[in-house]
Order: C-alpha cells, then sequence, then structure tokens
C-alpha cells in the first residue's frame, strides 16, 4: 500500500516548494497549463505531467504531490473517479478540476472539497486556484503544527 503522505512528515521545516501534478489526456492542454505555472514566479512550483489517471496514481506512488489539476473527462479512469482515490489515499493534496463544460453544478454537489476551472477561460482563474490551494495547504500545516504543539504540553 502505498504511503500516506500527512503534514506531519514535513512540519519540521518551512514548506516553500508545492509539487504540482497536471493530469489530462489531452497533451496540448497538458502542455499549456505546464508553461502558464512554469513561467509563474511568485509560486515555487515544481511540476510533473500525466497523461491518465493510472499514470497520475503511479507518480504519486512514487512522490509526494501537493497540488493535482485534473480534466474531470479522461478514458479509462475519469477525473472524478481519480479525485476518489485520491482523497482515500492522499487526503491532504488538493485538487483542481480542469473542464470543459461550464454547467458542473451536478460535479460540485458530490466534490465540494475541491475547485473547478473551466478550461477556457483565462489563465489568471487557475493561477487562482492554485493560489488558494497552496493557501489552504499552508493552513493545514499550521493546524497541524499548532496541534502538536498543544498535545506536546
Amino acid at each position: 500500500m502505498p504511503e500516506r503522505h500527512s503534514f506531519s512528515r514535513i512540519a519540521c521545516k518551512e514548506v516553500s516548494m508545492y509539487s504540482v501534478l497536471i493530469v489530462d489526456d489531452e497533451k496540448i492542454i497538458r502542455d499549456d497549463v505546464y508553461g502558464l505555472l512554469s513561467m509563474e514566479e511568485s509560486m515555487e512550483l515544481d511540476l510533473s505531467q500525466g497523461s491518465c489517471g493510472a499514470e497520475a496514481l503511479k507518480i504519486m506512488e512514487q512522490r509526494k504531490i501537493d497540488i493535482m489539476i485534473v480534466d474531470i473527462n479522461m478514458p479509462q479512469m475519469s477525473g472524478l473517479e481519480l479525485y476518489d482515490i485520491i482523497r482515500e489515499r492522499w487526503p491532504y493534496c488538493k485538487i483542481i478540476f480542469l473542464t470543459g463544460y461550464a454547467d458542473f453544478d451536478y460535479v460540485y454537489k458530490v466534490h465540494k472539497h475541491a475547485r473547478y476551472v473551466l478550461k477556457a477561460v483565462e489563465d489568471e482563474k487557475l493561477l487562482e486556484a492554485l493560489r488558494e490551494s497552496i493557501e489552504e495547504i499552508e493552513q493545514d500545516l499550521l493546524l497541524e503544527q499548532a496541534t502538536s504543539l498543544q498535545q506536546e504540553r
């Protein structure tokens, strides 16, 4: 069984680089997102790519991923199916769904803990979702550190 990553593993050091996995069956989309994020200087990101859910899981078993940007509609394993596996095995990983469909209320009702970005919208929406995910990771880390300190007393 793959290791379950938690913040306690990294709570003793300050996190400044975030690992981001981009998962989409369309290479042009992966490359566009990769290009956008690699030019973003305000965030230190370690970027990697996967072309399908199975490849994403293989990458996650080999290394810690903080944030996954994943297409909802992929063959073999949808982004929603991948999300369910990620939530179970790596609950601290943040998810940003990419979708080509504007009406994703049905998805939101089931997956309220993820962010959603339309593929066709401006780049700033994706960057905003990524910044929010990083802020959430930092808040979770601070909460875990505070809880750990309280337990030591």
